[in-house]
């Protein structure tokens, strides 16, 4: 799961663009244990740290944008928990797929890639007007 930066996804707000850019690094090292045959626990516990951060950069923007007294705060805040859900979600898949390299694989691809749409779609559709506009 090649991945290239593009710097339209900036918002402006150097911490949050730092750390949008290390969630697709994460979102790659997750692709590549499940390609790679690395087994289930140790895949889950990738995604354990791809929640983790997750939340660490969700709360911190979520602290940003109230204090920018943004208006559709609830929204987002929303919008965010609901990745969190279904990373969490994603997670105990992985076990199922455990004595299975093909379907490792083809669960990494597909949730690797959804990982990373979503992420672009959030940037360009909330973050970027939240922060820019």
């Amino acid at each position: 799961m090649a991945f290239k930066w593009n710097s339209d996804w900036n918002t402006g707000v150097e911490n949050i663009d730092a750390e949008h850019n290390k969630l697709f690094s994460m979102f790659e090292i997750f692709g590549d244990a499940c390609s790679e045959g690395l087994g289930a626990s140790v895949v889950a516990s990738i995604l354990d740290d791809v929640l983790e951060y997750t939340i660490f950069h969700f709360d911190g923007e979520e602290k940003q944008l109230a204090q920018r007294n943004y208006a559709f705060l609830v929204q987002h805040q929303e919008i965010h928990q609901d990745l969190k859900d279904r990373v969490a979600a994603y997670r105990k898949s992985v076990f199922e797929c455990d004595h299975d390299r093909d379907a490792l694989e083809s669960l990494g691809m597909s949730v690797g890639g959804f990982l990373q749409d979503w992420l672009i779609q959030h940037i360009m559709e909330k973050d970027i007007p939240a922060f820019k506009g």
